[in-house]
């Protein structure tokens, strides 16, 4: 089976139009494609706020046998200093393999890959520094290895994952509200006319960012450019607030909607907003250039919005990229 092109995968992930279950069966699906995983896989929706346990409300599989699944996430009496070392794995790990990640500490899980020839399992893993997140996880061959561009390839996937989930969330809370047309803080023709705004989304500057936005994505789907650049160029989010996604009205007219998406975070009095979400995505171990393409910043800004957060705080320590 050939891999399908990363874009795919990103593109599965802002269907917001499907229900959750749905919307995981299409990410396992992708995504085993894109890892050309012909065994299949499967995505699952966890919470690590407890900090203690990794609590999953919900989990769709494409083409695995149901034993091994059970044999991976079926475990009540996992002793705690495992399941603590798991919970860190899920907050700080973005992109890895079973093997290499996992294997010293929870050896348990092994028998039920070598049960099904399992050779090894790569972990595509959406964590967001609200503490939920969305793990994408399939079969793969035993010490296979992947180029540093992949890798940072794989990472920006998962960065747009955990966005989509987030907007999955902010949208179902705010459902009442009318439609997502009507939760949107700009409504843009594929040609990039805005043809609504509200908000921050009103200002010269805001509509010029939207417009461009919508140039980078159409950029990235027109396959001129390799798999690596069109997906550097299609930042999860736009100037640090909103997520744009395609969204077709009853009549078949296509619009683009830009989303507040942000993560909402304890508020800290000391930091500004922006400064809490940059330090949360540095606690999960995202390097400047990662945390820059999350939230649609440029990197010398998320240097700026880290250096003038860890001294607020009486913090000296710095993050290697």
């Amino acid at each position: 089976m050939s891999a399908a092109h990363p874009l795919h995968l990103i593109e599965a992930a802002y269907r917001l139009d499907v229900p959750q279950a749905d919307w995981l069966l299409e990410l396992a699906r992708t995504g085993a494609r894109v890892f050309g995983a012909p065994s299949g896989g499967l995505a699952m929706l966890y919470d690590t706020t407890r900090g203690d346990w990794i609590h999953i409300s919900d989990m769709q599989v494409h083409e695995l046998p149901p034993g091994l699944v059970n044999g991976l996430f079926n475990h009540p009496d996992m002793d705690r200093d495992t399941v603590l070392q798991m919970v860190r794995v899920f907050n700080g790990v973005v992109f890895g393999s079973y093997n290499a990640i996992a294997l010293h500490f929870a050896p348990i899980l092994k028998i039920a890959m070598d049960r099904f020839g399992v050779e090894d399992l790569i972990m595509l893993n959406a964590i967001d520094p609200t503490g939920h997140g969305c793990m994408v996880t399939m079969p793969d061959r035993r010490g296979r290895k992947r180029s540093s561009s992949e890798v940072r390839t794989y990472r920006r996937l998962a960065a747009h994952i955990a966005a989509a989930g987030r907007l999955r969330r902010r949208i179902e809370s705010l459902a009442k509200q009318g439609s997502p047309t009507d939760q949107a803080e700009a409504v843009l023709t594929p040609g990039g006319r805005v043809e609504h705004a509200s908000g921050p989304a009103r200002t010269r500057a805001a509509r010029s960012r939207l417009r461009e936005a919508l140039l980078r994505i159409d950029s990235a789907r027109s396959r001129r450019l390799t798999q690596e650049k069109s997906v550097a160029i299609w930042q999860a989010l736009v100037a640090g607030r909103w997520s744009v996604v395609e969204h077709f009205e009853h009549d078949g007219k296509r619009y683009y909607l830009a989303h507040k998406n942000d993560p909402e975070l304890t508020a800290d009095r000391r930091l500004s907003a922006r400064e809490s979400q940059v330090l949360g995505y540095a606690g999960l171990g995202h390097s400047d250039k990662l945390i820059a393409y999350a939230l649609g910043l440029s990197r010398s800004t998320v240097g700026t919005l880290l250096t003038r957060a860890r001294r607020k705080l009486g913090a000296a320590k710095t993050l290697v990229d």
